[in-house]
């Protein structure tokens, strides 16, 4: 936890890089374009945003091991489900990946398949996202030397964790892969009547 005198709290820190990741900056180096944006500002109550320098440094001091970043999964675990919750009809979850190149020197960056902008380093993030509420369900950073299929399974079964017992009990969990996905027993578990997943639709990227 921050100290109670600091300018900007860690929830307020938080709600402007959920905010900026929203409006599509992707690095840290672009908050500064709207770091004095009035509406923002206004919105939030203050004078202006916490600049790139207090943001890059609360981000290394209170998420700098996998035990940090899983405490702030599990707060995004409990909104998901709360959201779920409420809804009625089927589940559609959409499981895609996607290559995002990087910049400089940053942790997990490697070099694979980049179409965008081939030689680089990038990363390979798997992704799932409700397609009804469109609420992102569960995510998985993976450096850019691994391919769509990579622990894909694992990921199924992680994101299943998130989804309320009554869907699982009523099998209303539809599954759409997006991406592209070289598993024999993938399609075999999908299919199967006793299996949890319901395979809605398969699309190659």
């Amino acid at each position: 936890m921050k100290a109670p005198w600091t300018t900007y709290d860690m929830p307020t820190v938080c709600r402007t890089l959920i905010d900026s990741y929203a409006l599509g900056l992707k690095n840290i180096y672009q908050f500064e374009g709207i770091e004095n944006d009035p509406l923002l500002s206004a919105k939030r109550g203050m004078e202006k945003l916490p600049d790139q320098t207090v943001l890059r440094k609360d981000l290394i001091n209170h998420f700098d091991t996998d035990d940090d970043v899983n405490r702030l999964r599990r707060v995004k675990v409990r909104q998901v489900k709360r959201e779920f919750k409420r809804m009625g009809g089927h589940l559609v979850l959409e499981y895609d990946s996607s290559v995002e190149t990087g910049y400089g020197c940053q942790e997990g960056l490697d070099t694979g398949y980049n179409p965008h902008k081939p030689g680089r380093a990038s990363y390979h993030p798997q992704s799932c996202r409700e397609r009804r509420s469109g609420l992102s369900v569960w995510s998985r950073l993976r450096p850019g030397d691994t391919v769509s299929s990579t622990d894909f399974i694992s990921f199924l079964d992680e994101s299943w964790e998130v989804i309320p017992k009554r869907f699982k009990r009523k099998r209303k969990a539809l599954c759409k892969v997006l991406t592209r996905v070289f598993f024999p027993h993938f399609h075999l578990d999908l299919d199967n009547p006793t299996s949890k997943f319901i395979l809605l639709n398969y699309f190659y990227a």
